[in-house]
């Protein structure tokens, strides 16, 4: 039975933010004034490149796999690209397994994808 899904609650969110704090960085939120004035409005940047692996997606791979079971031990998933290194990465820092599908193509045909599987 599939299930359904509700919309996170700023409860949510904040203990999301408690569970991952002590794994990331904390990025700076900067001020550009020249973008203020391009823009028309006060502009202010979130820098989560600074991140680990260079993304936000860090925050959403560690924040679920900190809340999967004592006996879940492997977690697989399908991605294109910083979703699958940051699962892959929080996994390597739980010690749990983890294999990730990724698209790559053999050849210039963009047609003919095949599957590679990382563990």
């Amino acid at each position: 039975m599939p299930r359904t899904l509700k919309s996170p609650t700023i409860l949510d969110v904040t203990q999301a933010a408690a569970r991952i704090r002590p794994y990331i960085i904390r990025t700076v939120l900067q001020h550009y004034p020249v973008l203020d004035k391009l823009i028309g409005a006060e502009v202010y940047v979130k820098h989560e490149n600074h991140q680990r692996l260079g993304s936000f997606k860090i925050r959403g791979a560690l924040n679920v796999l900190l809340r999967i079971s004592e006996k879940d031990r492997t977690v697989i998933t399908a991605s294109t690209g910083n979703q699958g290194k940051a699962i892959a990465y929080a996994a390597n820092q739980f010690g749990l397994n983890a294999a990730i599908a990724v698209r790559i193509f053999l050849s210039n045909d963009y047609n003919f994808p095949h599957v590679l599987v990382l563990h």
